[in-house]
């Protein structure tokens, strides 16, 4: 046996493993709202909402660079860093306005 030969590796992996996918999609911010939330046009997300009187009504937001300073920060950030910062960023909110302190209270 000839020494420049290398050892062969055998892996045996089960079939319902599905390696692929964690390498081809993005963890990012920007990806799971593409997944999860139907954007008209990309970028705007239409949603329904209920009055105080309980009536209901549509309303929009729009994820864009231009209108929304949080997306524009955070949209590419992995989405584990997201979820920690805009935790951190409600409780700072949370702690800066005491009307809303109240509120959650109840």
């Amino acid at each position: 046996r000839p020494e420049t030969l290398t050892p062969s590796v055998v892996i045996v992996l089960d079939r319902s493993v599905d390696l692929y996918s964690p390498l081809l999609h993005e963890f990012t911010y920007q990806a799971l709202v593409h997944d999860l939330i139907d954007l008209d046009g990309g970028n705007t997300y239409t949603y329904t909402l209920e009055s105080t009187d309980g009536q209901s009504q549509s309303a929009e937001a729009e994820l864009s660079e231009q209108k929304d300073p949080i997306w524009r920060q955070l949209r590419h950030w992995n989405i584990s860093e997201v979820s920690q910062t805009l935790a951190d960023k409600f409780e700072k909110l949370l702690k800066d306005n005491f009307g809303m302190q109240a509120a959650k209270q109840v």
